[in-house]
């Protein structure tokens, strides 16, 4: 008898869980699911972060499969089209090249470069090699190997711009996909073959092609064909400076960051990142009356006039034994911890991460028994005649520690100095005003991803909390495929957790006054802030309500497909 090593999946589109053979890819899992998804399986998220069915699984992991409907699946999926459209006119004309420009008119405006002007039977004749790619149901083959020796790969195949966008990645490793004999690198999941692409346009659009994509409202169909012939012109008059500056491909970009000639508000290393126009504009407000910005009289009478401005007790903002040096340190402390919150939340929220480093950076008072050291890596935690709990993520440990009764004694292991160190103690009680179950390990944390993506932001004379939200979404929009605003000019507010919770801030009123005046007619509010939004809202702007980075992400992708009726308003949620 031959005994096979399995493992425990849990799919989550049918609360099942089964045992599969150790190594089983997500297609093998999928079918023994017996699921049955009319648009998929695309893609599927893996413990929370998104893989091709490709996919090997050798640990035990929670599967959740996505079809057309999900932003991630039409992303794959649309990732795999680009791919065949290359492999189609790779086969017609040899030594060509494509180049997948614009996202527009619901759908990407690709230049071909096939050595003349392209006509409407080289458009025929690509469309026709592409179905036949899609009716052979060509194997799309995915390879892992060290960013050195794909770089050599595509100088070798005559594609410089690759070699250039992988060789500033900043990554040890990189993965490349192969279809038939064509090879080409994407950031992102792809389609095991090319049959699973059901519908798909490619006509003549301008002097290129328009290659256009299922609707995400209903993949049965095309995304309706809109003539964007303006917003075309800008982004042609956006390449031509490109040009003029150099930079005309992220590889250019990369280069350009390195050697410091960028001053982008959000660089990202360790990933792909995409062009967006649209724009997510972060929201602040001035203060007056703090220590270095006096105000007098007047100026009091004057914001009591303006319904943009607001006249509050100093000690709500500023208290009076605090000097400007002190407030300006507490504000730019808020925002750096703002946007490293940022960076975890929203590479949790594209699976770009699954699971969260927990670093110890200082003990309360309480825990002076020196346990602890600062730059200890929580491993594991164990109450006695407990189980062992590994937690992955901040939110679980802190589920944990509600059910840890203070006073009992537990085994916390740390990772301290690259070696695993046992640690015994008993845990605290929480303050009476904290509102907190449970008992305390009584340490302050520094929580980051646990992934090689990593942002930076360029940003001064700003500090505080409240911009974590939109950096959150800056970060998501630079790191997946498309517009995550689809042209939209999109404004808002909010701090944030690392598990992606969206939290009250001030002055919500006067930040929408501002971004109504720079143009934005959406507005993101923390679904916290809506009792002082309602009834305040700008004139012609939408507002809408989100508590986590999950609905404001869904938010939007609802705003730039021009379907809010899904979305939540503060009105809504204040007559609840």
């Amino acid at each position: 008898m031959i005994m096979k090593q399995v493992l425990q999946i849990r799919c989550k589109n049918n609360k099942k869980s089964l045992k599969v053979p150790i190594g089983s890819t997500l297609s093998d899992i999928y079918r023994e699911n017996n699921l049955q998804m009319t648009y998929g399986p695309v893609s599927a998220k893996v413990n929370n972060k998104v893989e091709g069915l490709h996919y090997r699984v050798y640990h035990n992991k929670d599967v959740e499969y996505l079809d057309l409907h999900a932003p991630s699946g039409i992303r794959t999926y649309t990732r795999s089209l680009f791919l065949v459209l290359c492999k189609a006119v790779h086969d017609l004309y040899p030594g060509s090249s494509v180049v997948i420009d614009i996202p527009v008119s619901n759908g990407y405006y690709c230049n071909l470069k096939l050595g003349h002007a392209v006509t409407p039977d080289d458009v025929r004749r690509i469309r026709t090699r592409m179905q036949e790619i899609i009716d052979a149901r060509l194997p799309i083959q995915r390879f892992e190997t060290t960013t050195e020796e794909a770089v050599e790969m595509f100088n070798r195949l005559g594609d410089g711009q690759k070699a250039k966008l992988l060789r500033s990645s900043g990554t040890l490793y990189s993965v490349y996909y192969v279809l038939d004999d064509y090879k080409d690198y994407y950031y992102g999941s792809m389609l095991t073959d090319t049959g699973q692409i059901h519908l798909f346009g490619l006509e003549p659009y301008f002097d290129g092609v328009l290659l256009r994509i299922p609707s995400a409202q209903d993949p049965s169909r095309l995304g309706e064909l809109i003539r964007q012939d303006k917003m075309f012109e800008v982004f042609k008059e956006h390449h031509r400076w490109q040009g003029i500056l150099g930079i005309k491909t992220v590889g250019d970009f990369n280069e350009a960051v390195k050697k410091g000639f960028s001053t982008d508000l959000i660089n990202v290393s360790g990933a792909q990142t995409y062009d967006a126009q649209g724009a997510l504009r972060m929201t602040t407000v001035s203060v007056s009356g703090c220590p270095g910005y006096p105000v007098t009289a007047l100026d009091v009478i004057h914001a009591w006039f303006d319904p943009d401005e607001v006249v509050l007790d100093r000690d709500q903002v500023c208290p009076r034994d605090v000097t400007a040096e002190q407030q300006h340190e507490v504000e730019q402390a808020q925002m750096t911890s703002s946007q490293d919150t940022a960076v975890t939340a929203a590479l949790m929220e594209t699976g770009q991460a699954d699971s969260m480093i927990l670093t110890v950076k200082g003990t309360s008072e309480e825990r002076g028994d020196g346990v602890f050291k600062a730059g200890d890596v929580i491993r594991s935690i164990t109450p006695a005649g407990g189980q062992t709990t590994t937690p992955s993520t901040y939110a679980q440990l802190q589920e944990l520690m509600t059910t840890i009764a203070p006073g009992t004694e537990v085994q916390v292991v740390v990772s301290r100095d690259g070696q695993d160190t046992s640690l015994t103690m008993t845990t605290l009680e929480p303050g009476k005003d904290s509102g907190r179950q449970g008992s305390l390990l009584g340490v302050m944390l520094d929580v980051r991803a646990n992934s090689d993506v990593n942002a930076t932001f360029s940003l001064s004379d700003v500090g505080g909390p409240s911009a974590g939200s939109m950096f959150a979404l800056g970060i998501i929009d630079k790191t997946t495929p498309g517009d995550l605003t689809g042209g939209k000019d999109i404004a808002g507010t909010g701090t944030i957790s690392s598990d992606g919770t969206i939290g009250p801030i001030g002055g919500i009123s006067q930040k929408m006054a501002g971004a109504s005046d720079a143009g934005s007619q959406y507005f993101l509010a923390p679904a916290s802030n809506c009792a002082d939004v309602v009834g305040h809202e700008p004139k012609g702007m939408e507002v809408y309500a989100v508590s986590n980075l999950h609905e404001a992400v869904q938010a939007v992708e609802g705003i730039a497909a021009g379907d809010t009726s899904s979305l939540t308003t503060c009105q809504a949620v204040t007559t609840r």
